[in-house]
């Protein structure tokens, strides 16, 4: 009898053990997808710098042209840029990439602003043979490279921050900017570099008044309403930063959203003149404009849908705290773009906080175990 019971007893044992062991079968099984999420959402792959970036990339062919002397195919480029209106991946305009490339690309993404003297002397040395031949272009190119090489020697920190002896050579070198474009051939005026260089000059100036930057931005807008770049740089008078009054960026947005004829223009205009000009600068003011903001950027990557506008829209999505659309995001990165985040650390943190709203701690825990072990 003993026997039979003890028999019984372990046939019970097995049995149990037999069912833990499928139950925690089964568990894992069902953890798999999950795992598997979190794996995916914990091995993006990670850029640290600005490589790719869209208009740095288009711009080197024009780059290269003009360093090989190459004036004729740069003349004819522009025309077809002209005529077809290109766009690039992000949006961006293939046209504001070609004059990137024969002046410099100064967004903060490009690399003309870390790139060594030698190739700021190489690019002034073929902007004068250019200049030398007698094209229009060619000399409206020099007087805006020459701008740019001021703000290179200034730096951006405010002024009383910056060294005097950089503040007098900025000051010279746009006095020779000025002096280049004035005696421009009134040919350059057709080019829409002319109206971008003159509203600049009327921000570093004294030459020419923001009356007057503005004064150029309409007459290039009543010709060229599809030419972007002309909004933030004439955006850029009326920001508290170049002497615009308290709202006057947020009056001159709603002014140009109300007379835009382009449908996709005007749905993400406000997204990319807030973000162009550092009008939404802290968590509250963005706070306080979100729904707005977020659905002209929304829009904005909708239609171009490029790793560096989703890395956008999910970076101020996480700045301004909104789960809602956030994780949708984070699923759409194929590649971590770590200037967009400024910090690499943010992106985990953000990610981090989304994975676990989505996935369990278990989950997490297992793919970390199973990421760390393959790297090992």
């Amino acid at each position: 009898m003993r026997k039979l019971s003890l028999i019984v007893l372990l046939s019970a044992l097995v049995a149990l053990l037999a069912y833990r062991g499928y139950q925690a079968v089964e568990q894992r099984r069902q953890l798999e997808p999950e795992i598997a999420y979190a794996r995916k959402m914990l091995s993006i792959p990670v850029q640290e710098d600005n490589a790719g970036f869209p208009l740095a990339v288009a711009m080197q062919p024009y780059r290269q042209m003009l360093l090989n002397g190459d004036y004729a195919a740069l003349e004819s480029a522009h025309d077809r840029l002209m005529e077809s209106r290109e766009a690039l991946a992000d949006g961006r305009l293939m046209l504001e990439a070609y004059y990137a490339g024969i002046t410099t690309c100064w967004l903060i993404n490009c690399p003309d602003k870390q790139a060594p003297e030698q190739d700021w002397t190489q690019m002034r040395d073929a902007l004068d043979q250019w200049s030398a031949n007698g094209s229009p272009l060619g000399q409206l190119a020099r007087a805006s490279f020459q701008m740019s090489y001021a703000w290179r020697i200034r730096g951006t920190k405010l002024a009383p921050r910056t060294p005097r002896d950089q503040l007098e050579s900025f000051q010279q070198l746009i006095v020779e900017a000025e002096g280049m474009f004035a005696e421009l051939p009134v040919q350059s005026q057709d080019y829409l570099l002319y109206p971008i260089t003159l509203i600049n000059l009327s921000k570093a100036g004294k030459r020419w008044t923001h009356a007057d930057g503005i004064a150029a931005f309409e007459k290039a807008r009543a010709a060229n309403p599809w030419y972007f770049p002309l909004y933030p740089a004439r955006g850029a008078l009326s920001t508290e930063k170049w002497g615009g009054a308290e709202g006057e960026h947020a009056a001159y947005l709603e002014q140009e959203i109300a007379r835009s004829v382009d449908e996709t223009l005007t749905a993400t205009l406000y997204a990319r003149l807030s973000i162009a000009n550092e009008t939404l600068l802290d968590r509250e003011q963005m706070q306080t404009n979100w729904v707005r903001f977020q659905a002209s950027l929304k829009r904005f990557t909708e239609t171009y849908p490029d790793q560096w506008n989703i890395n956008q829209y999910a970076y101020y999505t996480c700045f301004v705290g909104d789960p809602e659309p956030l994780l949708g995001l984070l699923e759409r990165i194929d590649l971590v773009i770590v200037p967009v985040w400024r910090k690499l650390e943010y992106f985990h943190a953000c990610r981090d906080h989304m994975l676990k709203k989505r996935v369990s701690a278990e989950a997490i825990a297992i793919a970390n175990e199973q990421i760390a072990k393959e790297e090992s």
